[in-house]
């Protein structure tokens, strides 16, 4: 809708009936969905912090960011892309050797095992093999996940 009112602003104001038709169906869309959200049920619990006029200026705040975000230039898109790229390839690579969940199974399993081809092996781990009627131990639990 934003794109729409962006690129054919002047045949909107204009009068061209194809542009204009588009931004209302689009902007019908918009307030139909507001609508259906502000009709679902709300918790009367009090709460310490709260939007008002939930959702009609939480709604009216999105479009104004995705308009402003339609204006941006492509090299700031481009820019935005590399520093995303960057962020993740950190947090997936920091995360995963540095995790406290690694750090905690790595210590009640060892490495070794864990590339073993024998499930039984693994599930022997410490004695125990988990029980259907009990349950699993917190240990097997983790190499279930884990294979």
């Amino acid at each position: 809708m934003m794109g729409s009112v962006n690129q054919h602003g002047e045949e909107i104001l204009a009068g061209s009936a194809v542009p204009i038709a588009i931004t209302a169906v689009g902007a019908a869309l918009v307030m139909a969905t507001l609508a259906v959200i502000s009709v679902q049920p709300v918790s009367d619990k009090k709460l310490a912090f709260s939007v008002p006029l939930v959702p009609w200026l939480p709604g009216l705040s999105i479009l104004i960011n995705v308009y402003l975000m339609l204006n941006l230039d492509y090299m700031t898109w481009i820019r935005f892309a590399v520093w995303i790229a960057a962020g993740l390839l950190i947090y997936v690579t920091y995360g995963a050797w540095n995790s406290s969940e690694r750090r905690r199974n790595a210590e009640a399993v060892p490495l070794a095992e864990l590339h073993s081809d024998s499930h039984t092996a693994l599930l022997n781990h410490n004695g125990h093999m988990p029980s259907r009627d009990t349950g699993r131990s917190p240990t097997s639990r983790y190499l279930y996940f884990r294979l």
